[in-house]
């Protein structure tokens, strides 16, 4: 609860001031996609990457709040901070990652 309390009060100062209409929160993820014997392609990805974007393009005012290993922070934030999309990041041990294949 105390850990909730402490965030909730470092996202009000990090984006005080910016008025939003939505906040997000949850891990932009670095992933891996193959499609049939195609290559491998490394993507962004997430909800929250995903969402913010859509909801960025509609003309909502979106922050961001996630976190990633310190070395993934630029690669994983930058088209959203590109965007207008309001960043809040954390640090992390490592990145949340997805795999998927598609027959």
């Amino acid at each position: 609860m105390l850990g909730a309390i402490m965030a909730k009060q470092s996202v009000r100062g990090c984006l005080r001031g910016k008025a939003l209409d939505v906040v997000l929160v949850g891990n932009v993820t670095r992933d891996r996609v193959r499609v049939g014997d195609g290559p491998t392609r490394s993507l962004v990805g997430g909800t929250v990457y995903y969402t913010g974007l859509a909801l960025n393009a509609l003309g909502m005012r979106v922050g961001v709040v996630t976190k990633s290993a310190p070395s993934d922070r630029v690669p994983l934030t930058e088209e959203l901070s590109d965007q207008g999309v309001e960043v809040m990041w954390w640090p992390s041990v490592q990145t949340s990652r997805y795999e998927a294949y598609i027959p």
